[in-house]
């Protein structure tokens, strides 16, 4: 989950100019919501994945550690598949 973590930070301070920690909010950083979308869209590049609509809500894209889990989920559940 490190990894994530770190790879979601690198986005943020690539496309973003910033250095988020990853309990620190996206919103109080100045990431809001259409921020947001693109972002969604560079980490689902990043990672070769699809967040899906249930995931796309305040609680899930917080922050880069909820962001990060949900990765993780959507990760381990394709691998199920």
């Amino acid at each position: 989950m490190d990894t994530i973590i770190e790879k979601i930070k690198a986005i943020i301070k690539e496309n973003y100019n910033l250095e988020i920690e990853e309990d620190g909010e996206l919103r109080e950083h100045g990431i809001h919501p259409l921020r947001t979308v693109r972002l969604i869209v560079l980490i689902e590049q990043q990672f070769n994945i699809s967040f899906p609509t249930e995931n796309m809500n305040g609680t899930d894209l917080k922050n880069v550690k909820t962001i990060s889990r949900c990765i993780y989920d959507i990760i381990k559940k394709e691998e199920r598949i």
